[in-house]
């Protein structure tokens, strides 16, 4: 499939709730930037298809489920070693792109393949300095003074995908600071997409001598 380049890339987000996947996905949907879908990590024992529930979910207003309820957008869950299933839902959507934030688990190679334009992900620290699934924590834990957030490429390792975009902040407490670098995150999804669109987005690789990874904490 080509993409049209006079319009912007269908794509489908994946995130799993909290700030850091709830707000760019409204400033997206404020935006006038809809997805073709939105994919959830599944809990254990939870229906996969989650549109199918008899009855709507209780409202949640950090819940991707509830701003797809709303916005009346498909709703995939994704339980973990299911691939699959996920990579026959994505190509009967055939997306450009997948977007995703906040998401717990690596992505594979064939899912990596299916969109023309690959996956992107936003990852809150300034990469290639805190790679790895929780580095607000150790970047609070290792007292620095300034944070950020990153817009990448995703590769089947953790975060080391070329840099489609990047904004430095101040780092604050937790809560704060996800909401701020969540704000940020969501305009350098936005102006990518229009990047995109016009032929003028540009991926840069990281520097791996820069680079930095922590494990989850324990």
């Amino acid at each position: 499939m080509t993409l049209d380049k006079t319009q912007m890339a269908r794509f489908v987000y994946v995130g799993q709730g909290g700030p850091l996947s709830v707000i760019p996905l409204k400033s997206l949907l404020e935006t006038g930037i809809t997805p073709e879908a939105v994919l959830v990590p599944r809990p254990a024992r939870h229906p996969r298809n989650l549109n199918l529930l008899p009855v709507k979910p209780a409202r949640n207003e950090a819940s991707l489920a509830t701003i797809a309820s709303d916005m009346g957008l498909p709703l995939i869950s994704w339980q973990k070693g299911y691939d699959a299933e996920i990579e026959a839902d994505l190509r009967d959507i055939a997306p450009d792109l997948v977007i995703m934030s906040c998401f717990p688990w690596r992505i594979t190679e064939r899912l990596l393949a299916i969109p023309d334009l690959g996956w992107w992900n936003l990852h809150p620290s300034l990469l290639p300095a805190y790679r790895g699934p929780n580095p607000l924590h150790w970047q609070l834990e290792a007292g620095e003074a300034v944070t950020g957030i990153s817009l990448h490429e995703v590769e089947p390792e953790l975060d080391t995908g070329p840099l489609l975009g990047q904004v430095r902040c101040d780092l604050t407490v937790a809560m704060e600071i996800e909401t701020r670098l969540a704000q940020l995150g969501a305009t350098l999804v936005i102006e990518a997409l229009q990047r995109q669109q016009r032929g003028t987005l540009v991926a840069t690789p990281q520097d791996e001598a820069l680079a930095s990874y922590q494990s989850f904490p324990v």
